[in-house]
């Protein structure tokens, strides 16, 4: 590398201890192992998210279709209940013109 006055002797690492080497590895290793559980529980919590969110949606569509239902039902029952209210009155009509016509004819005879 860059030039001074240094020495031009070749500069040897250390010898590393194979105790400390293992250590060193192990260190690194136990390392790697949190950080996987560290990443692996990070991904449950964002599932645990998912799957809460997931749920709210299917509940908020069920009770919009429940809500639906409701106001069909309502609706029907409002219809049946008019067209029963029609049907009775139109007989109410019928058996008071008939009813009309009896005086009629029991005076005319």
């Amino acid at each position: 590398l860059g030039g001074g006055d240094a020495p031009k002797s070749i500069v040897k690492p250390a010898a590393v201890d194979p105790k400390q080497k293992y250590d060193n590895k192990a260190a690194l290793d136990a390392q790697l192992q949190e950080v996987k559980e560290r990443k692996r529980l990070e991904q449950e919590k964002i599932k645990a998210e998912e799957d809460k969110l997931d749920l709210r949606i299917k509940n908020e569509i069920a009770a919009e279709e429940e809500r639906k239902r409701a106001e069909k039902e309502k609706n029907r029952k409002f219809a049946l209940d008019a067209q029963r209210e029609v049907m009775e009155t139109q007989a109410r009509l019928e058996r008071e013109a008939l009813a009309r016509k009896g005086k009629h004819n029991r005076g005319n005879a």
